[in-house]
């Protein structure tokens, strides 16, 4: 990792409960694209840094639906620059 001087902590946040589910359990086995998928999400991360949020909470997912994002959605003070603060 390019930043690994800077980056004291991370997370992963995922609203696939799915690729969740194959990520946290070993004994399912994959299809080999799916399996390659999971090898490279596993790889360097702890399972204990993944988390689920309900897609409806997820503002980093934003840049996938620009039809439902505006301009406050993304500016200085929004949500997906400040997280979620209830």
């Amino acid at each position: 990792m390019s930043l690994e001087d800077w980056v004291s902590s991370f997370i992963v946040i995922n609203d696939s409960t799915i690729s969740l589910f194959w990520v946290k359990n070993d004994r399912k086995r994959l299809l080999i694209y799916y399996r390659n998928r999971v090898v490279q999400i596993k790889r360097g991360k702890k399972l204990v840094q993944m988390y689920h949020v309900i897609s409806e909470e997820n503002h980093s997912d934003c840049g996938t639906r620009p039809e439902l994002v505006s301009e406050k959605d993304i500016g200085p003070g929004s949500k997906w620059e400040n997280g979620y603060l209830g």
